[in-house]
């Protein structure tokens, strides 16, 4: 394939998604400026005939990267379904993907020339830009992460500021330190970055949102409540215990993140608004 650039796009999708909107993403991703050389894409347990049709449309298609399908019989999780995908990524350069993102069109070109002019970075992430429902040019707010290594370390003590779907990464420093942990729930790539980081990875950031993310309300919904506080609550005590930070900053983070998580949701509406940069309408 022309102007290819050794990268793998690891994507997962399940039952839950709709066939249009994996189509955009993997158009997306085909329609880059520098494409990759494959599309690693794990189906996370059994999904309906029109993903599979989307699905069988690209495989049968010339032009495209490499798509790479890896099944499993039921479904298992992100965390585990990314490890089943890590595996099977042949590139050295991994990008990931969310099967309802949408990725600008210099998205790969932008962060895998970062990454060859910068080896001592280790993972590359950008801004993320939201829209709501499948209202894809309507951007209402952006997610921004801080430039630099120490901006986003301080960051994540607090909250997670790196957004997962923009994320481009060495495969080697994530494979050498197990990949996702599946234990942590819905913090699978929250975890992953405050290990990363202590073991010795360094992070950046592209100052412009490179990925188009939905959201909804419902994905809010499942980042509150007593369970959820609780879990989060766990995963901070390991990073207490790992040393991401002090104990002071591990009793501030969890008393402000679990106010946080059980606060009715249209509170959490108003307070994430206060971590987005708004578009003007």
């Amino acid at each position: 394939m022309n102007n290819s650039v050794p990268v793998s796009i690891l994507v997962s999708t399940y039952r839950s998604e709709l066939a249009s909107r994996l189509l955009s993403s993997l158009e997306s991703i085909i329609n880059q400026t520098s494409a990759p050389q494959e599309i690693v894409l794990v189906i996370d347990g059994p999904i309906d005939d029109t993903q599979e049709e989307v699905i069988q449309k690209y495989l049968n298609s010339e032009n495209v990267p490499k798509i790479i399908i890896r099944r499993l019989n039921k479904n298992s999780g992100l965390a585990n379904a990314l490890n089943y995908g890590l595996a099977a990524c042949s590139n050295d350069i991994i990008a990931r993907m969310d099967s309802d993102d949408i990725a600008q069109d210099d998205r790969i070109e932008k962060q895998y020339q970062f990454l060859q002019k910068h080896p001592e970075i280790d993972v590359v992430a950008s801004w993320q830009a939201e829209f709501e429902d499948d209202d894809i040019e309507l951007i209402t707010t952006v997610k921004e992460t801080p430039p630099n290594h120490q901006d986003i370390v301080r960051s994540l003590k607090w909250r997670n500021v790196v957004s997962h779907p923009t994320i481009m990464f060495r495969k080697a420093i994530v494979m050498n330190n197990n990949g996702y942990d599946s234990s942590v729930g819905l913090l699978e790539d929250y975890d992953l970055h405050m290990r990363l980081i202590k073991a010795g990875a360094r992070y950046a950031a592209i100052q412009e949102p490179l990925v188009k993310v939905r959201i909804s309300k419902s994905q809010r919904s499942r980042r509150g409540g007593i369970s959820y506080m609780f879990r989060e609550g766990v995963f901070r005590y390991r990073c207490y215990k790992r040393g991401n930070y002090s104990f002071w900053i591990f009793i501030a983070s969890f008393t402000s993140n679990a106010l946080f998580r059980i606060m009715p949701a249209y509170i959490k509406g108003i307070l994430y608004r206060f971590v987005r940069k708004s578009i003007e309408k």
